[in-house]
Order: C-alpha cells, then structure tokens, then sequence
C-alpha cells in the first residue's frame, strides 16, 4: 500500500514538473487568497494512524476518527504551532474497526463449537447486509449520474473556471488516469500474468461510484459485490483487504497532493529543490495515509 501511494505521488510529481500548471497570471486572475503558513508534522500523521489502529473504544470508532489538533499563532505571513492536542473528526475509524474484528474473530475461532451461533450470527448479519446491497445497486445508475450532474451544475462560471485551472486539472486528471490504466494494470500483469483489463472492467462500477462520489466508504459495498460476482475473489480476501485498502491506500488524494503542493508553488514563483521535492512526495504520501475515506 505505502509503495503504490509512493508511486502515485512520484506520477504526480513528473507531470507538474513537466507540465508547468500554476503561473503568476493564475494567481493575478483567482487573487492572493490566504497566505499564512501552516507546519505539519509528519510524526503526527503515524502517530494518528497508531491511535486509530488501536481505537479506546470500538462505538466510538464507528463515528469518529482521532487526528492531532494545532494551536496556532499567526504571526505576519506566517502560522506557528505553540501545541497539539488531541481531538476527533467525524468519519469512521476503519482501519481500527478492522482491527477490532480482526483480532476479536481470531479469538472466537479458537473458541471451538461453543462460539458456532455467533459466528452464524455475524454469517447471518453479513446476508442481509449484502442483499440490502444488492437493492441499492438497482438505483445506483441513476445515483451516480445525479452527483455527477449536481457538481457540475455547482460551478458558478464553468468556463472561467475552465480557463483558469485548466491545465491544473489536466494535470491531475492525467496522472490518475495514467496511474489507473497503465501503471496498476502493468503491476497486476506482472504478478498475476493475466489481462489486467478484463479483472478492472469487473470493478466498473465500483471505479465509477468512487470517481462520482471521491469517497472510497462509498464505493466498498460495491467493491464487495463486483469482486465476488464478476471477478470471482474469495469473500474471505475481498473483505479483509478492501476495507484496509479503503482506509490506507487512497494513491489520488497522494497525487492531487503532490500536484497541488507544487501548482500553488509555482504560482507563487517559489523555486523548489531536490530536497523540496522529496519533501512534498513523502509527506503526501503520509497526508494520504492519515485521509478520511469520506471526504
């Protein structure tokens, strides 16, 4: 997960750089906007993802996640941190939740026949979760279209927008597209050594629920069902590595990132060096890591 989200970053580093987005003009037309510095650690973001690995209360996990909260003092231009404190954000805890059940199943399998009706209890539960599933999907076409259709209609000016942060967005539309359709097709082929194409076009409509609603929580269900009936995976694997993957693995919140550091960078006129940009590909990749599922 952390190597693919480290990839993704590196995509989204070479086309900034290539494709030069953010100039001066862009910030002349969209205005200097807020210019205070804000420091982010990135101890902070593991350590975020420690406390949610290992949730103080599993209810509780099911609605919040914990991050680290700064005290901020803005001084001029500039924001500095005077302290941390640590706070919770609407969100479920996934990767905490996982853990939960994953160390919870563990121990009542090796119960023995005396933990059999509750795990028939959770079988049972899992059914009719899956079939309420099944029922959402019929309307899904038409729930995705609408999301679509709802942000492009909240586009005050489209066409000014369009002119402004065109090359913005071909910048990052380009590296996720490239990333989904070559570089990831490219590893299954390499490990599994079948058509890469055939298993995406199984999970269509799950990418197509992800990209309508830039939720992964979202498009899980939908993952569940399409690894299952199209793509013929194992229940037992799809369901313990798609919700972890849901929770830690979101590789284009790790390219806009990048793109998005540099762009307002290079609007800026801030010149970048190596170092700079190493720093801005490790920490989005942490920024991804520590990212709610639900944006």
């Amino acid at each position: 997960f952390l190597s693919t989200s480290l990839v993704s970053s590196l995509i989204g580093l070479i086309l900034v750089l290539a494709i030069h987005p953010g100039s001066s003009e862009t910030k002349e037309l969209l205005g200097a906007g807020s210019t205070k510095q804000r420091n982010l650690d990135l101890v902070d973001n593991f350590l975020d993802l420690g406390r949610n690995l290992i949730p103080n209360n599993v209810f509780q996990a099911s609605m919040e996640t914990a991050i680290t909260r700064y005290t901020e003092e803005v001084t001029g231009n500039s924001t500095i941190i005077t302290g941390k404190t640590l706070d919770y954000r609407s969100g479920t805890n996934t990767l905490g939740i996982i853990f939960f059940c994953l160390t919870f199943g563990t121990v009542l399998g090796s119960v023995g026949p005396s933990g059999k009706p509750l795990v028939n209890l959770f079988s049972i539960i899992d059914q009719v979760i899956m079939k309420m599933v099944y029922m959402v999907m019929w309307v899904s076409p038409i729930g995705i279209a609408s999301v679509i259709a709802a942000k492009i209609l909240g586009v005050a000016d489209l066409a000014l927008v369009m002119s402004q942060l065109g090359l913005f967005m071909v910048t990052v539309c380009s590296g996720v597209f490239f990333y989904q359709f070559v570089v990831l097709q490219l590893i299954y082929f390499m490990i599994v050594r079948k058509n890469p194409y055939k298993f995406w076009w199984g999970l269509f409509q799950s990418w197509m629920t992800a990209f309508a609603t830039a939720s992964t929580a979202a498009a899980l269900p939908i993952s569940f069902r399409c690894m299952k009936e199209n793509n013929r995976v194992d229940p037992r694997i799809s369901k313990f590595v798609l919700p972890i993957g849901a929770t830690i693995n979101m590789d284009g919140t790790a390219l806009f990132v990048t793109v998005a550091s540099i762009f307002i960078a290079q609007m800026n006129n801030i010149p970048l060096n190596a170092g700079a940009y190493a720093t801005v590909v490790l920490t989005s990749t942490a920024a991804s890591i520590a990212a709610a599922s639900i944006p």
